[in-house]
């Protein structure tokens, strides 16, 4: 037979690793939680609002105050998977050996399902493929102040506004304490090719972090190009999110690929499960731009 075990878990290893340097969303999102994923259906995240900053007079009594914890609920309930069979008479009756390709490509669009979802947490009711109409609008915990432009109304981008509207962006995150290099904007392709030509060598390729999608940094943002931006089906707008590194946080909770063999048929099943979750868990540092190539 032409398949072996030790190809087997090569090429098992394989799509794990391409499936975890894939996906842009794996980099970007906030990974503190990943440690309480393992034997968990639900992580809960619990923070504590920050102390009250008062003057300090000599001579006063102080007075303290109590503390508020905030409890948000992490849901590793996305599940994705891939599943295929290979005969062994197509195997030994072809030149190519197929299998690592169709698990290397599979690796790959389990990355882009965590990538699709990511793209829209700016979103009340995100999932990766469905109207916008069908789930209501921007997720209400991002201030209105973050907003620029609007789904009805979105902002036409060109060349003569480019910079100041990607600038606009890097502003409403720094007006929320958010700091340089740890802010990041995911844009369309025709937007990144807009300020590209538009600020020529002021868009700084930065190849420390090519392997995460992040490919060049303006205005003290990391910008990322990707196609699952969300579109409006009816402005034809795409919905640009620009983020801080803590915003949303994400946990894995299984990479599996495995194989076996098919005991109806001479041949070789193969399989992959990855489940995950994501939450917009920090919405003042969230930016969404509502925008359309003029």
């Amino acid at each position: 037979m032409a398949i072996t075990k030790s190809q087997s878990t090569v090429w098992g290893a394989k799509a794990v690793s391409e499936l975890i340097e894939s996906s842009f969303a794996l980099e970007v999102t906030n990974q503190n939680y990943q440690v309480d994923a393992s034997g968990a259906k639900t992580i809960k995240i619990i923070e504590v609002q920050s102390p009250t900053i008062t003057p300090y007079v000599k001579d006063t009594p102080m007075v303290y105050e109590n503390l508020t914890d905030l409890e948000t609920n992490l849901d590793l309930d996305t599940f994705r998977k891939f599943s295929f069979k290979v005969e062994d008479l197509d195997v030994d009756q072809s030149k190519v050996d197929f299998v690592p390709e169709a698990m290397v490509s599979g690796a790959k669009n389990l990355a882009n399902e965590a990538d699709k979802l990511f793209a829209k947490m700016w979103r009340e009711d995100p999932t990766e493929n469905d109207a916008i109409a069908s789930v209501g609008g921007i997720n209400s915990d991002i201030p209105a102040a973050n907003l620029i432009g609007s789904l009805a109304v979105p902002v036409a981008i060109d060349a003569t506004n480019v910079k100041s509207t990607t600038s606009l962006i890097a502003r409403k995150l720094k007006e929320q304490n958010v700091n340089r290099g740890e802010m990041t904007v995911i844009v369309p392709p025709w937007y990144m090719d807009l300020l590209s030509d538009a600020v020529g060598d002021r868009l700084t390729e930065n190849t420390e972090l090519m392997s995460s999608g992040v490919v060049y940094q303006y205005a003290g943002l990391n910008l990322i190009e990707t196609n699952f931006v969300e579109v409006e089906p009816t402005a034809n707008s795409s919905q640009i999110m620009a983020f801080s590194a803590r915003a949303i946080p994400m946990a894995v909770t299984s990479r599996t690929v495995e194989d076996f063999r098919d005991h109806s048929q001479f041949g070789d099943l193969y399989r992959a499960l990855f489940a995950f979750g994501m939450e917009l868990l920090h919405g003042k540092e969230v930016v969404v731009l509502s925008a359309v190539e003029a």
